[in-house]
């Protein structure tokens, strides 16, 4: 259990681009509007430091329900998480 939030930088402070930070925006926003998934979050963590955090999409499409970055998810299996 985290005790406090991760603290947050720019990417540029970590040693990453926010322009290629971008990239995923336009790939992910893709993947939403081909309706390849219903969304996403995305977060990217470097040196202990949140560096890029975003929601896309629909937690519930047929509802217009859009997707948060705290929502939860449940998750049924783990043998192909991105890490």
């Amino acid at each position: 259990v985290w005790s406090q939030p991760l603290a947050t930088a720019k990417p540029e402070e970590q040693g990453l681009s926010a322009q290629r930070l971008a990239r995923i925006d336009q790939m992910v926003e893709m993947h939403v509007a081909n309706k390849w998934i219903p969304g996403a979050v995305v977060m990217i963590v470097r040196n202990g430091k949140v560096v890029y955090h975003k929601a896309f999409g629909y937690s519930d499409v047929e509802a217009g329900t859009v997707l948060k970055k705290d929502h939860i998810f449940r998750i049924a299996s783990q043998t192909k998480a991105i890490t």
